[in-house]
C-alpha cells in the first residue's frame, strides 16, 4: 500500500544544498565606471547627494542652486540620500524651468520594493492644494515622463510601458527638445514620443514654486521610498553618448544582477526543448551559443540522442548586455537519450488521471492526446452511465451509485499500452427549494487582506439584508500569483451538488498600480471547488489567457447544456503578437473558454468586442434566453460607464466590431443613469427565490460600493433601487448565489458572524504549536486559556513588525514540532485577521529535482509527468495537504539573496505494518540512500527507522506494533 504522510516540519526557509549539475560560470567584462561622469556642458543643477549631514543639499554645478532637505530622510554616503516614504524629499529652488526650451533630467534611484503608487521620482512645476497645475515629472510605475500645462488631463507623456525594477540602482534620464521626449534607462533609450507641444518654459510662464525630488505635486500621491543620488538638470538635450556615460555604473550593476539571477533550472536530465530567455530579470539583452548545435541549438531546440546510444553533454553560453556592459554565463546541459516508442507510450499512460474518479458528479474530460505525441482512445464498461467521451449520467435520487471501468488505450506508432480507471458515479441529490442566499466578494484594496474572498449570508430568504460571516474576515486567501484575489464568482453545477469559485489574480495594494495591472497583469484564474460551500479544495492556479493578453479580470461562468460544459468569460486587454512589451494602444474586450472540470480549458476566443472597452459581464438564464449585463462606456449603449442588458438564445454567440446586426440584442441601457447613481461596474445578477423578481447588484465605485437594483421583468425591465437594504459593510465585485436552507445553516454554523470580536488588543500570546512554512504561511495563534484561536498570514517582514519570534524545537523522540511564540512582554495591538483553518501546503528546497522525486516516489507519492525537469512541482497527500518542491535555482531567481543552508527538516511516513518499515528502509538503502537508524522497536510502541533523502533530510518510517489489546 502507499505510505501515508503523517506529519512534517519545515523552517522559515527549508534549505538543503547539493551542487547543481549546471556548471555556472560568470565572466565579468564590466569595466569600472568613472566615479563621477564628467558631462558638465549645460549643467544648471547637480546634487551629488553624497554629503554626510545637514539639511542644505549642495549644488555642485557652480550655480548655487542648493536644495533643502525635509522630512524622513538620512544621508548614506555612497548610497546617496535615503528617503523614508512618509515625508522625506528635497525641495529644489523656485523658477528652475524659467527660459528652458529644452531640458535633460537624470537621477540614479533605488526604489524600495514597498513603494506604493502613484508617486513621482521628481517633479517640477506648480500645484494647488490638491492637484498639480502645470508640471514636468518622471515616475517609475509605469516608467514615464510627462509635461502638463494644467492637471493630469493635460499631460503629454512618453512611456516605456514597464515599471522600473525595485530594489536595484537605475539611472533614469528624461530629455525634451524640439517636440520630442525620450526616456532612457541605465543609458539606453527605452521610449520616444514626438509631437510634444509644450516646453519647460511654458510651465507657469517660468514661475514654478513646487519643485521636488522624491515628492509628487499631487497631495494624495505617495512620497518616494528608496535611495537617490547624482541628480542632474541640464538646459539642453544630452546626446546618446553622454547619456550612456551617465548610466554606465547602473548598467554594469544591471548586467551583473541579471547574470546572477539567470537560471535554466535543473539541466541534468533534459528531454524537451529549453526556453532560453532573450532578456534578463531586469531587461539585459541575452544571446545564446551552443557547443553542440545538433543536440541543443542556440534557440533551445533539443534533439535527443537515439535510444541506446547514451546521453549527450552540451555547454550553453549566455552573453548578457546593456549599453556597453556585458557578462557571460555558461550552463552544462545533459540531454538524455531518447525513449523507445513503447517507453513513451507507457510514460504517457502513467501520466493519465481521472480527477474525482471515486465520486463523479458531472461530465469529465477524457484527453485524446498525451505525452510524446501519443493518441488516446477510451472505452467504458458502462457507456450509458459514462460515455467514452466523458458524458456522465447520474443515478436518480435514492438509487445506488453506478460503478464503471474506463480503459484508456495509448498509442504511438506500433506501440500500444492500456490503463484502466475504476470510477463511481454518485446518485443525484433530492431537489429542494432555495431558502436563502450567500454572497462572495472582496472588500477593496486598502490592505492586502481586503483583496481576498469574504462570505456573507442572507437573513433567510431576504436578498437585501445580510450578515457578514467568519467574523468579517476572509474565508479564502490566495497563495499563488500576485497574492491577491478579487471579483470572486461562484457557480453551482447543473446537478446541484458541486460548486466552483473562480476569481481574478490581482493585488493592487502593494502592487505596481493599475497601469501595470492592465498591461502586464496575470494570465491565470484562481480556482477552488467544494461540495458543501464550507470545505474548499486546495487553490488551483490555472492559465487561460494567451501571451497577447494584458490581464484576466472578473471571470464568471455559465453552464451551456448545448455542449455539456461551462462557458467561462473574462475581460482582457489584447495586444499585437509582435508587441511583446504591451506598449500599444488597446482596450478591454470579453473573451471566453469552455471547460468541464475547471482544470482544463479550451483556447480563449473573443466573445464581445464592440470596438471599444467593455468589462465585467454577468449572465442570467431565463425562459430559453440568456441575459447578459455588461459594464459599457457608450459603445453598446448610449450612457457613459453604465450597465447594458442584452439578450441571446445562444450563449456563445460572438459580437465583433463589424458584426451587424449584433448577435446579442440590446434590451436596456442607461440602467444606472435612469436610477440616478454615479458610475458603476461589477454587476452580479440573480433571481429571487420567492417571487417574480430579479436583482442586479452593482458597484458604485466612487461612493457607496455595492447597491441593489431590481426589476419584475427581464423582457420589459423596470429598474428601481430599494430604499430598505443592509448589505455587508464593504462588498466589492462578487456573486450572490441562491442556496438551500441546509446550505445556509451550514454556512452560518461554520463561518459564524460572531466568530470573534472585531479587535483584540493587548494580548500576550503564549506558545502555540503550529505547522510552519515560510513567507506568507498562515499560523494558528491561541489566546489566553485557548478561549479562541485564529489564523494569521505572516510574512518575513511581518514577523518583527508584529512582535513574533519563530523557533523550531525538537523534543526527544521522533516527534518534531515548529512553534510560534510571542516575545516576552510583547502584545498584539492590531486586528488579527481570522481565516478559516485551511493549512494546505509545505515547501521543500532541493538541489536535484529528479533525484528528490525518485526518492519520494519510492515512498508512494505521485507527481505530474515531466516533473523531474521542472523547477517547481507538487504532490497532494492525505487530507489535501500539498507538498511543494522548488529547486535552489528557482528560489534564487525569486530572491537573489537566497542561499541554501544545511538540512534542517524531516518527514514521518506511516507504514502499513512493521514489515513494511523494514522493506521500505531496505529498498531506499539499496537505492543508495544512507541509513540514519536501521529498523528498531521503539519504546513508545512503534517499529521505527530513519533514512536520509538526497538533500540530507532525515525521513522517519514507522508503524504501530500490534499488542494483545489490539
Amino acid at each position: 500500500m502507499p505510505l501515508t504522510l503523517m506529519r512534517s516540519c519545515g523552517t522559515s526557509r527549508v534549505s538543503r544544498l547539493m551542487a547543481l549539475l549546471a556548471v555556472i560560470l560568470l565572466v565579468g567584462t564590466l569595466a569600472p565606471p568613472p566615479a563621477d561622469a564628467s558631462v558638465t556642458d549645460g549643467l544648471i543643477l547637480h546634487y551629488r547627494l553624497d554629503q554626510a549631514d545637514g539639511t542644505t543639499v549642495t549644488d555642485s554645478s557652480g550655480h548655487g542652486r542648493d536644495g533643502v532637505l525635509a522630512g524622513d530622510a538620512s544621508w548614506q554616503a555612497a548610497d546617496g540620500l535615503r528617503l523614508g516614504g512618509t515625508s522625506g524629499h528635497v525641495r529644489l529652488p523656485d523658477d528652475l524651468l524659467r527660459g528652458l526650451s529644452r531640458i535633460s533630467v537624470s537621477v540614479q534611484a533605488k526604489i524600495d520594493a514597498a513603494q506604493a503608487a502613484p508617486y513621482f521620482v521628481w517633479g517640477m512645476g506648480n500645484s494647488t492644494s490638491w492637484y498639480g497645475d502645470g508640471y514636468l515629472f518622471v515616475t517609475g510605475d509605469t516608467y514615464r515622463g510627462s509635461i502638463a500645462s494644467g492637471n493630469w488631463s493635460t499631460e503629454q507623456s512618453v512611456s516605456a510601458g514597464h515599471n522600473v525594477v525595485r530594489g536595484a540602482w537605475r539611472t533614469l534620464t528624461y530629455t525634451l527638445a524640439g517636440g520630442t521626449a525620450v526616456l532612457y534607462e541605465d543609458g539606453v533609450e527605452v521610449a520616444r514620443k514626438t509631437g510634444i507641444t509644450l516646453t519647460p518654459a511654458d510651465i507657469g510662464a517660468g514661475t514654478t514654486t513646487a519643485n521636488y525630488l522624491g515628492r509628487s505635486l499631487y497631495s494624495g500621491d505617495k512620497y518616494l521610498t528608496g535611495n537617490v543620488r547624482d541628480f542632474r538638470v541640464y538646459d539642453r538635450a544630452l546626446t546618446e553618448v553622454e547619456i550612456a556615460e551617465l548610466g554606465a555604473q547602473s548598467a554594469a550593476e544591471r548586467v551583473a544582477s541579471d547574470a546572477a539571477a539567470l537560471s535554466l533550472g535543473d539541466t541534468s536530465a533534459i528531454t524537451e526543448n529549453l526556453t532560453l530567455p532573450a532578456t534578463g530579470a531586469t531587461g539585459a539583452r541575452i544571446t545564446w551559443a551552443s557547443s553542440v548545435e545538433s543536440v541543443v541549438s542556440a534557440t533551445g531546440v533539443v534533439t535527443r540522442p537515439r535510444p541506446r546510444t547514451g546521453d549527450a553533454t552540451v555547454t550553453l553560453t549566455a552573453t548578457l548586455g546593456w549599453g556597453g556592459a556585458t557578462a557571460t554565463k555558461a550552463f552544462t546541459v545533459t540531454v538524455l537519450e531518447d525513449l523507445t516508442d513503447e517507453e513513451k507510450a507507457k510514460a504517457a499512460a502513467r501520466a493519465l488521471t481521472v480527477p474525482d474518479a471515486g465520486a463523479l458528479r458531472g461530465n469529465i474530460t477524457l484527453p485524446t492526446t498525451g505525452l510524446y505525441g501519443t493518441t488516446i482512445t477510451w472505452r467504458s464498461s458502462k457507456p450509458t452511465q459514462v460515455t467514452p467521451t466523458g458524458e456522465v449520467t447520474r443515478p436518480r435520487y435514492g438509487h445506488p451509485p453506478y460503478r464503471a471501468v474506463l480503459t484508456a488505450t495509448v498509442r504511438l506508432k506500433r506501440a500500444t499500452v492500456k490503463r484502466t480507471f475504476a470510477v463511481t458515479v454518485l446518485p443525484l441529490l433530492k431537489k429542494v427549494p432555495y431558502e436563502g442566499y450567500m454572497f462572495a466578494y472582496f472588500t477593496g484594496e486598502s490592505t492586502q487582506l481586503t483583496e481576498q474572498v469574504y462570505f456573507a449570508a442572507s437573513r433567510g430568504n431576504d436578498p437585501l439584508h445580510w450578515d457578514e460571516l467568519n467574523g468579517s474576515a476572509p474565508v479564502l486567501t490566495s497563495q499563488y500569483g500576485e497574492g491577491g484575489v478579487r471579483d470572486p464568482f461562484i457557480i453551482r453545477s447543473p446537478e446541484g451538488d458541486k460548486f466552483y469559485l473562480i476569481a481574478t489574480d490581482l493585488q493592487i495594494n502593494g502592487g505596481s498600480g493599475w497601469g501595470a495591472a492592465m498591461r502586464f497583469g496575470s494570465k491565470y484564474l484562481e480556482i477552488w471547488e467544494s461540495t458543501d460551500l464550507v470545505h474548499w479544495s486546495a487553490q488551483r492556479h490555472v492559465r487561460v489567457s494567451a501571451d497577447t493578453a494584458g490581464m484576466t479580470w472578473a471571470p464568471e461562468a455559465t453552464y451551456d447544456p448545448a455542449i455539456g460544459a461551462y462557458v467561462v468569460y473574462w475581460a482582457s486587454n489584447l495586444y499585437a503578437a509582435a508587441d511583446v512589451g504591451h506598449t500599444g494602444s488597446t482596450y478591454p474586450r470579453m473573451l471566453y473558454a469552455t471547460t468541464r472540470d475547471f482544470r482544463t480549458f479550451s483556447e480563449p476566443r473573443v466573445w464581445n468586442d464592440p470596438g471599444t472597452g467593455v468589462i465585467d459581464s454577468t449572465v442570467l438564464a431565463d425562459g430559453g434566453n440568456y441575459y447578459r449585463f455588461t459594464t459599457d462606456d457608450r459603445t453598446i449603449g448610449s450612457c457613459g460607464r453604465d450597465i447594458v442588458m442584452e439578450r441571446s438564445t445562444r450563449l456563445r454567440a460572438v459580437d465583433l466590431p463589424d458584426t451587424e446586426p449584433r448577435n446579442w440584442e440590446l434590451v436596456d441601457d442607461c440602467i444606472r443613469t435612469g436610477i440616478g447613481t454615479d458610475w458603476v461596474e461589477g454587476p452580479t445578477a440573480f433571481k429571487s427565490n420567492t417571487e417574480q423578481k430579479w436583482y442586479v447588484f452593482v458597484d458604485e465605485t466612487p461612493h457607496r460600493g455595492y447597491v441593489p437594483f431590481q426589476t419584475d421583468s427581464l423582457t420589459n425591465p423596470n429598474w428601481s433601487m430599494p430604499t430598505d437594504y443592509a448589505l455587508p459593510a464593504r462588498p466589492r465585485h462578487g456573486t450572490v448565489l441562491p442556496v438551500t436552507k441546509a446550505e445556509l445553516e451550514r454556512l452560518r454554523a461554520n463561518f459564524r458572524p460572531d466568530r470573534r470580536p472585531a479587535n483584540r488588543r493587548g494580548l500576550r500570546l503564549p506558545p502555540a504549536t503550529v505547522p510552519l512554512r515560510s513567507h506568507g504561511h498562515r499560523v494558528r495563534v491561541r489566546g489566553p486559556g485557548s478561549a479562541w484561536s485564529e489564523f494569521d498570514a505572516l510574512t518575513d517582514e511581518a514577523l518583527d513588525r508584529e512582535g513574533y519570534d519563530l523557533t523550531v524545537r525538537r523534543p526527544p523522540g521522533p516527534r518534531r514540532r515548529c512553534l510560534i511564540r510571542s516575545r516576552p512582554g510583547s502584545g498584539v495591538s492590531r486586528n488579527v485577521g481570522a481565516m478559516a483553518p485551511t493549512f494546505n501546503a509545505i515547501g521543500l528546497a532541493v538541489a536535484d529535482m529528479a533525484a528528490s522525486l525518485d526518492f519520494y516516489r519510492r515512498l508512494g507519492l505521485e507527481f505530474p509527468p515531466g516533473a523531474e525537469k521542472e523547477p517547481h512541482t507538487e504532490a497532494t497527500v492525505a487530507g489535501g495537504i500539498r507538498l511543494m518542491w522548488d529547486t535552489h535555482a528557482a528560489l534564487k531567481s525569486f530572491d537573489p539573496g537566497y542561499e541554501p543552508g544545511p538540512p534542517s527538516g524531516g518527514w514521518a511516513f506511516l507504514c502499513s505494518g512493521p514489515a513494511e518499515v523494514d522493506s521500505v528502509h531496505a529498498d531506499l538503502v539499496a537505492a543508495g540512500h544512507p541509513s540514519v537508524n536501521d529498523p528498531w522497536d521503539a519504546p513508545w510502541g512503534q517499529r521505527y527507522a530513519q533514512v536520509k533523502d538526497p538533500d540530507g533530510n532525515v525521513v522517519d518510517l514507522f508503524a504501530w506494533k500490534k499488542t494483545s489489546a489490539q
